[in-house]
């Protein structure tokens, strides 16, 4: 008589936001499969889309290490947050996320006030702890912001200066856009145009316009319609000084410039960042093809489900993506 092999189980979820870890997630699904089936084979691959986890898993995976540092806080609270170094043969990368310093998660009651005047300064303070390690490339997860304000905090933490029309410094914050008159870049830190800086977001959201940073996520932070209005009128301000100034003009347009309250542009117009879908990024370095491929059932999920999440790079869309090729005798998603 042949014995029947155990069924071989992975358990893949993203984070669920404001709730659970990826690694919790994993570990509550695992225990459930065991009373279920004490036969199974489990193995447990915690994943991130370049929100909440994303660092904490790139770091897992690839058996890295973490340096703490003292960082602003979306409304400019001094915070500890966390880089993560991953090692390589030319060099260590720096994983930094963005939700980890300056996310919604920060802000206890969001209200137009906090979407009106949260900022990604700590981000680029990270970027910036991040260069004095000499890293070869930087890797932002930039999903799950508070702020709305195009990177303009990141990039006066790098040493842009985004100036009035009486040569002061604007407002920190989405709404101080409005008043932008000049960039100026001289004393931006020289060891940025060295590195490479890649981006991971879970969007592809332009910058502007109705599916823009502003309208489409302005609210969930907070913004009510004329913060929203404002914001809009910000970003759209920003794109057209760096435009002038920088030389970016187009970049507002590009799919995931949007992600992040416009972060994405922000990485791309002042850090010369590319943009890939954080799913995949993630997927690629835990290994989830080959573990797909070992598996009979694959238990993932995410803390909400609805009709953005599809189009989204989102953890579970990746997942089942990457599974469907395999043919009838693919594992079943659930």
């Amino acid at each position: 008589m042949i014995a029947k092999s155990p069924l071989r189980v992975l358990v893949a979820p993203n984070a669920f936001k404001g709730t659970f870890s990826a690694f919790e997630v994993a570990s509550a699904m695992a225990a459930g499969v065991r009373r279920a089936l004490p036969e199974a084979q489990i193995t447990c691959l915690p994943l991130a889309d370049g929100g909440d986890g994303f660092r904490a898993t790139l770091v897992a995976a690839g058996g890295g290490r973490t340096s703490r540092h003292r960082a602003s806080g979306p409304l400019l609270e001094p915070v500890w947050a966390r880089v993560g170094w991953l090692p390589g043969r030319s060099g260590e990368t720096a994983v930094i996320e963005l939700a980890s310093v300056a996310g919604l998660a920060r802000i206890a009651r969001p209200s137009p006030h906090t979407a009106a005047t949260a900022s990604t300064r700590g981000l680029g303070e990270l970027i910036r702890a991040g260069l004095r390690g000499g890293p070869a490339e930087i890797l932002v997860g930039i999903g799950g912001s508070a702020s709305t304000d195009g990177g303009a905090g990141l990039a006066r933490a790098l040493g842009y200066r985004l100036l009035r029309a009486d040569g002061c410094e604007i407002p920190e914050g989405g709404l101080g856009l409005r008043q932008l008159h000049r960039i100026e870049s001289d004393r931006v830190d020289r060891r940025l145009a060295g590195v490479r800086v890649l981006a991971a977001s879970d969007v592809t959201n332009r910058l502007l316009g109705r599916r823009g940073a502003a309208a489409v996520y302005g609210p969930q932070k907070g913004a009510d319609r004329a913060t929203v209005a404002g914001l809009e009128a910000g970003l759209h301000r920003l794109a057209e000084v760096a435009g002038r100034d920088l030389g970016t003009s187009g970049l507002e347009a590009r799919p995931g410039a949007g992600a992040a309250g416009g972060t994405g542009f922000g990485l791309l117009a002042f850090c010369g960042a590319r943009l890939f879908p954080g799913a995949d990024l993630v997927a690629n370095a835990c290994g989830l093809d080959g573990a797909l491929a070992q598996a009979d059932l694959v238990l993932t999920g995410e803390g909400r489900f609805d009709r953005e999440t599809v189009p989204k790079h989102c953890a579970i869309v990746s997942i089942a993506q990457r599974a469907a090729p395999n043919g009838p005798g693919s594992p079943g998603a659930l």
